[in-house]
């Protein structure tokens, strides 16, 4: 997928709002570079006695380091400062390390609509364009059209990803057996076996 530096080393980054949505988006491509190094951080659910625990299996599952995180996650959702400073302020561990991808929501979030993707796509962009977070930005891309149907590969996405069958259906595994969600879920319906992607900052790069 990472033509600039093929083979082992490729340091990847993974910033998401909830632990499951680094499966969801992302996992099948996770799955099939076990010689990059993933870091998957989630910024919600730390204090989830049921989340929490299956975050941890799954970064295991993928043979990645992870951290999860205590953002604000409640049905209302509590309002954020107009600078994220919530969400920058748990991503700066980040900010002495250099990656080579960073992998992040989409700006409009992957489905209608979920504020907390939203706000973490644009925390990550603004880290990386004041240099505070140092790597490509490769952004979810992905769309519902507003409900009509589970979140499926965008028309406009740079990147279609078809993954192998094998690697598709330890994607599932995870989603089933460790997450917990099963088959007509929308989490379970929405891990599809494309996976798409924005290249935000480099059109033209090769992936």
């Amino acid at each position: 997928m990472y033509s600039e530096r093929a083979g082992d080393g490729v340091k990847c980054l993974v910033v998401v709002a909830h632990p499951d949505d680094e499966t969801i988006w992302v996992g099948g491509t996770i799955l099939s570079h076990p010689e990059w190094e993933w870091y998957i951080f989630a910024l919600c659910r730390a204090n989830d006695p049921d989340r929490e625990p299956r975050f941890r299996r799954a970064v295991a599952e993928y043979g990645a380091k992870g951290d999860i995180s205590d953002l604000d996650d409640s049905p209302d959702l509590a309002p954020l400062s107009p600078d994220l400073k919530e969400i920058r302020e748990r991503i700066e561990q980040f900010k002495a390390r250099e990656f080579d991808l960073i992998f992040t929501h989409g700006p409009r979030g992957e489905y209608t609509r979920h504020k907390r993707h939203e706000q973490v796509h644009q925390a990550v962009v603004d880290m990386i364009d004041a240099g505070s977070l140092i790597g490509k930005v490769i952004t979810f891309a992905y769309d519902d059209n507003n409900r009509a149907y589970f979140p499926r590969p965008a028309d406009d996405a740079q990147v279609r990803v078809d993954l192998d069958p094998e690697i598709f259906e330890r994607k599932r595994h995870i989603i089933k057996d460790i997450y917990g969600f099963h088959k007509g879920s929308f989490e379970y319906e929405s891990a599809g076996e494309v996976e798409a992607f924005y290249k935000e900052q480099d059109p033209e790069a090769q992936l």
